[in-house]
């Protein structure tokens, strides 16, 4: 390291001698571990002309420039980004003929020109392009929020680009005076003197002055305070539900937590109806598992080929993150089944009985429509005693209900 720092350029000797480093122990991976075998290795390398297909890559407080695809700056963050090529648009290929693989039903839709097009060609292609709007969504909050400090768009396009990202980021920031402000480029490509959009223009402060950075930070802090904190409904929610009076449980609840996952984790020993003690020391433990598994709701489900279990479902509703797990999913020629365990009372028997089993249900049966574009065709919830459970197929109902009592 020394040597490193007393070279012209000490950034670029210490990244060799790391590179010397990193391949040393390369080798010696193989089980060469002498000196004399790394000297030949290298010197073998140099007389091939080998070339090192990585490339190196600027050091994170280093006064570089890194180009990056989006997929690859995942994970990381950069004081300015900037973000082009989003006036491309979408399409290519041949217009002429069209291949949609519909991963409802498992087929493959197709169009020649238009003269020609298989049954539900046009319904697979709407599902498929809201998929495909749903991942453009996904990669640009991936590239816009790398920024640390400041983020600077390209909305450059053609007139026809109309479904382009530069167009719909545009039309986003409409009515969002004082969010961002559009940087005019002069003719030697350059920022124009005075031309930074309205922000400055109604402050009165030139753009890049210490007062207005401190401004711009304030308002930058607030709005990722606001933004960043979306309502959210999870496992604990979940759990507990809600009581007969309507008043929302603790859901800060630790020892209520650990006991479902013990609760859980019992149940999925199991072996067609019987649970396996396994030196289980807590008897309460064990006769809620088994409750479970000798329900008809649990013993209908596995004995279900598609039969599947703790199926997370993920999902926004009105501006509401729902981040919930269904125990049990399989689905019949009627529809798909969730099935839920009501675990919110440790001590037996289920205090909000069944109102609280309902709004259970009402929460799975909208994460579930949220994840998947589909309805459920019912939902089961197995509660604390033995033939204590209810079976819904009043589903869209139950979503509903939920909906309107979401944060």
């Amino acid at each position: 390291m020394a040597s490193a720092f007393g070279e012209p350029r000490p950034r670029e000797s210490w990244r060799r001698l790391r590179y010397v480093a990193s391949r040393a122990r390369q080798l010696t991976a193989t089980g060469r571990h002498s000196l004399r075998a790394f000297l030949d290795w290298i010197d073998g390398l140099e007389r091939a002309e080998a070339r090192d297909v990585e490339s190196a890559e600027a050091e994170p407080d280093e006064d570089a420039v890194r180009i990056l695809t989006i997929h690859a700056s995942k994970g990381l963050e950069f004081p300015i980004v900037l973000l082009t090529g989003l006036g491309s648009g979408r399409g290519g290929g041949n217009d002429s003929v069209e291949v949609i693989a519909d991963r409802q039903s498992g087929a493959l839709a197709f169009r020649v020109a238009q003269e020609w097009r298989t049954a539900g060609f046009e319904e697979a292609r709407v599902r498929e392009q809201e998929m495909a709007d749903a991942e453009l969504v996904r990669l640009l909050y991936v590239a816009t929020t790398r920024a640390r400090d400041h983020l600077v768009l390209s909305l450059f396009r053609r007139p026809n680009a109309t479904g382009s990202p530069a167009a719909l980021i545009d039309a986003g920031l409409e009515g969002t005076a004082g969010l961002c402000s559009p940087l005019m480029l002069g003719e030697t490509g350059a920022v124009a003197p005075g031309a930074v959009g309205p922000l400055a223009a109604s402050e009165g402060v030139a753009w890049g002055t210490a007062e207005q950075e401190r401004s711009w930070l304030a308002r930058r802090r607030e709005l990722v305070t606001r933004l960043g904190t979306m309502p959210h409904v999870g496992a604990a929610e979940l759990m507990r539900a809600v009581h007969d009076d309507g008043v929302p449980a603790d859901v800060d609840d630790g020892e209520g937590q650990d006991f479902a996952r013990a609760v859980r984790s019992l149940v999925w020993r199991v072996s067609r109806g019987s649970v396996r003690l396994a030196g289980d020391a807590d008897p309460l433990v064990v006769a809620r598992a088994r409750t479970i598994v000798e329900s008809r709701a649990f013993t209908d489900a596995l004995a279900d080929p598609t039969c599947r279990r703790t199926v997370p479902l993920l999902g926004v509703v009105d501006g509401t993150m729902l981040d919930l797990m269904a125990d049990l999913v399989y689905e019949t020629a009627d529809g798909v089944t969730l099935v839920g365990f009501d675990l919110e009372n440790r001590e037996g028997g289920s205090v909000a009985g069944t109102p609280s089993r309902r709004a259970i249900a009402g929460l799975l049966s909208l994460a579930f429509t949220a994840a998947t574009l589909r309805t459920a065709h019912a939902v089961a919830v197995i509660g604390s005693l033995p033939g204590e459970m209810d079976h819904f197929t009043d589903t869209a109902e139950l979503a509903s209900e939920a909906r309107a009592g979401l944060p």
